[in-house]
């Protein structure tokens, strides 16, 4: 990934594109699918009809998804444009969205204010330093859950890498965590794993962890 995602997706032609860009294929499908699928196990021990933050939002996919199964939801991105997107996204379903530009880094919530943080897909693009800020933030403004999504670096993975930019695939995240690099992130935020799901293990580095906060 050659882009940075703090400035990228605030373009409206990449935000109205982007679902279409990552989802329109088989394999985009049923990666999405999966992903969803693994999500929904990841929330199981959340207060039914509890509140979460989704951040950052981007065009909606997951919120719309956390509102089908009874939560409320608030939405926070750094792109205006994608927030614009998910608002739409959502309004297509008869709900209303609170949503609000803002930085992972930094958000705009007395703590405490959420039953649980929801980050999905966002994390593998960010650096340690950066990624582990933003983690403590999200620890704060949650009451207890923390639920983030990254991309997991083994053995296995790095070879997988190698093979994928020899055939000349898309470019892997930049940031992929070791266990090392979680048991570091977890420590900084103050927070405590509580589970870990594979979307497609040993198929796709996307790991899914819930944490509790201590």
């Amino acid at each position: 990934m050659s882009f940075n995602p703090q400035t990228h997706y605030q373009n409206r032609n990449v935000a109205t594109n982007y679902d279409r860009e990552r989802f329109a294929s088989l394999a985009g499908q049923t990666f999405q699918r999966a992903e969803l699928k693994t999500l929904q196990q990841m929330v199981q021990p959340l207060p039914p009809g509890g509140t979460l933050l989704d951040v950052p939002c981007g065009t909606g996919r997951i919120a719309e998804m956390l509102l089908n199964w009874g939560f409320r939801v608030t939405a926070a991105d750094i792109s205006a444009e994608m927030i614009d997107v998910a608002r739409e996204r959502i309004a297509n379903i008869g709900e209303n969205l609170p949503a609000l530009r803002a930085s992972a880094d930094g958000l705009p919530f007395p703590d405490e204010s959420f039953d649980a943080i929801i980050s999905m897909r966002f994390l593998p693009h960010i650096s340690n330093d950066s990624r582990r800020l933003m983690l403590r933030e999200m620890a704060r403004v949650t009451k207890r859950w923390v639920i983030f999504s990254n991309s997991f670096s083994s053995g296995w993975y790095r070879g997988r890498r190698v093979v994928k930019r020899y055939l000349g695939h898309q470019a892997p995240t930049r940031y992929p965590v070791t266990e090392e690099d979680l048991k570091e992130d977890l420590r900084f935020a103050h927070l405590a794993e509580a589970k870990r799901l594979w979307t497609f293990r040993f198929v796709s580095e996307e790991i899914l962890m819930l944490c509790e906060k201590k």
